[in-house]
């Protein structure tokens, strides 16, 4: 510390890594300049204080500059509260970033199961087919009304759980492309949806369905597709 008395210069105060720093800014203001900056005590004194250091010419009636004025103002409150925020958002964008690599692997980890499950399910359901249909060509005159008819629900629920697994495969695999918005011709959509429909249930198609012109849409026509096959499928 040193004591205040007449003829003292403020570099007398400084700590002496600071006087030439203050001195090169003392010169720049009786150039012209108006300058502004903070200084971080703990830094220099060990002080957990933040000040803004303000130096200002002082000029004549002429305009020049004839002196300098320092003024310190201790910004430690605002300060606190600047680092704070700032630390928060860092331990907020850390946090976005963790939770966004965890979702986009969850999303993989969803796909790839979706994917396996898929593929997985449609084997003993190939298996249910076939046997179904070798019961229903080769044993159906050997078995009652009631047999035929538990064959019967036994195909047709395994044709329609390869449905479903195959929905599930076709709406994983539009999870991993960006959604396309075009202009789709709703009616035409809906009339191929039928058609297909109508196909994959062959013989046991027996719905009547009407429809009337629909409006068009911008969307994507892919899984607007999908959208039709759910609600006709499952109608």
């Amino acid at each position: 510390k040193t004591e205040i008395k007449e003829g003292l210069s403020v570099y007398d105060f400084l700590n002496p890594g600071r006087v030439e720093i203050v001195r090169s800014a003392a010169e720049r203001v009786m150039r012209g300049e108006d300058i502004s900056y903070e200084v971080d005590l703990h830094q220099l004194y060990g002080s957990n204080r933040w000040y803004r250091m303000d130096l200002m010419g002082v000029r004549d009636k002429a305009g020049a500059v004839i002196g300098v004025i320092i003024a310190m103002n201790d910004i430690t409150p605002s300060k606190r509260i600047e680092i704070a925020t700032r630390d928060l958002n860092e331990q907020l964008e850390k946090k976005v970033a963790e939770r966004t690599a965890e979702l986009q692997q969850s999303n993989k980890d969803l796909e790839s199961f979706s994917y396996s499950v898929s593929h997985d399910l449609m084997a003993p359901l190939r298996v249910m087919n076939g046997f179904a249909q070798i019961l229903q060509e080769d044993y159906s005159d050997k078995l009652d009304v009631d047999g035929r008819k538990c064959i019967d629900v036994i195909a047709s629920n395994a044709t329609r759980m390869g449905t479903l697994i195959n929905d599930l495969l076709e709406f994983s695999r539009m999870g991993r492309k960006p959604m396309q918005g075009k202009s789709v011709i709703m009616t035409e959509l809906v009339k191929v949806v039928i058609e297909e429909v109508r196909a994959a249930a062959g013989n046991k198609f027996h719905a009547e369905i009407i429809m009337h012109p629909l409006k068009n849409a911008v969307g994507d026509p892919a899984m607007l597709r999908q959208v039709w096959v759910n609600l006709i499928s499952n109608a």
